[in-house]
């Protein structure tokens, strides 16, 4: 009896450590990929409107050869 419901007590372990490393993998690992980026982007967008109000050379400028 005592082997049976130690069975029982991993199944339930497993299963609750698969479904934790699931949620990992499949909802936080992605959040973080795109909740990650996005400071570096706003803080590159501000720069590069503040460098083109300032008539600065912006990448666009650069390739055409308006710079």
């Amino acid at each position: 009896m005592k082997l049976q419901r130690s069975f029982k007590q991993l199944v339930i372990f497993h299963l609750f450590v698969l479904s934790a490393t699931s949620i990992v993998f499949f909802w936080v690992i992605p959040l973080l990929n795109w909740l990650i980026p996005i400071p570096f982007a706003v803080v590159f967008y501000i720069l590069y409107i503040r460098e083109k109000r300032q008539g600065g050379a912006t990448p666009a400028a650069v390739k055409y050869g308006r710079y």
